[in-house]
């Protein structure tokens, strides 16, 4: 019971606070980054590099990070379309055997009285 209830509460908050949350996520992932340049500019100043020359070489090195970081991503996702390419047709024919059978199993006004209430839902959401 505790945990559904912390995935109910946890998706409630998704869907209220989202926009929040998203600015939250983007405003760490900045401090994180600037914090992180600070800290190599600093160490390359002590090397002995200039301050243009530091700034420079940790631009060059963040390019780069971020240039593995976006191959590394864009293989992990091509794996995981791959993969879903795969499961979905499974997937989807027993979906349709699923609602076809509960569609068979009621009656029209029943299957009527569902159809509204899903068109109201939508028309409110």
């Amino acid at each position: 019971m505790k945990k559904a209830l912390l995935i109910g509460s946890g998706i409630l908050i998704l869907v209220f606070w989202w926009h929040a949350l998203l600015e939250l996520l983007l405003h760490a992932v900045l401090i994180v980054l600037e914090i992180l340049e600070l800290l190599v500019d600093t160490v390359l100043e002590h090397v002995g590099l200039t301050l243009y020359e530091a700034q420079m070489v940790t631009a060059w090195l963040g390019f780069g990070v971020f240039t593995l970081l976006m191959i590394v991503g864009l293989k992990k996702a091509n794996t995981a379309v791959q993969r879903l390419k795969t499961q979905t047709p499974l997937w989807w024919e027993e979906e349709k055997a699923r609602l076809e059978a509960m569609r068979s199993s009621l009656r029209w006004p029943a299957a009527l009285v569902v159809l509204v209430a899903l068109l109201v839902l939508a028309l409110i959401v």
